[in-house]
């Protein structure tokens, strides 16, 4: 899917993750839930890295930078993401294709 193209909505807020060369876009309000995620998990670099998130939330006017992150953040964030993929009945396609780059990258 190319970048450009929004899943839920042209102008509904998002987050570019950089993910083992390969660039993300994840629904804002996901990304919030992400970060929120990170931010009370066990992992000491959460709150820092659910700050970045969250920094980089944007709409398309103010679209943010892509946030790259690196092995030890992308395996937080894979954690994260698991845990929301587990806890839907029908995991968003933003959400799994983030789940799957982070995963295909902890793995390289």
């Amino acid at each position: 899917m190319p970048i450009g193209h929004r899943v839920d909505h042209p102008l509904v807020a998002g987050a570019r993750f950089v993910v083992g060369g390969e660039t993300v876009e994840v629904f804002g309000p996901r990304a919030e839930q992400l970060a929120h995620r990170l931010a009370i998990s066990e992992w000491r670099g959460g709150s820092g890295l659910a700050d970045r998130i969250g920094a980089h939330v944007a709409d398309d006017e103010g679209r943010a930078d892509e946030l790259e992150l690196d092995e030890h953040e992308q395996r937080a964030l894979l954690q994260a993401a698991d845990e929301l993929v587990a806890a839907a009945d029908a995991p968003p396609e933003d959400l799994l294709r983030l789940r799957d780059a982070l995963g295909r990258s902890v793995a390289s």
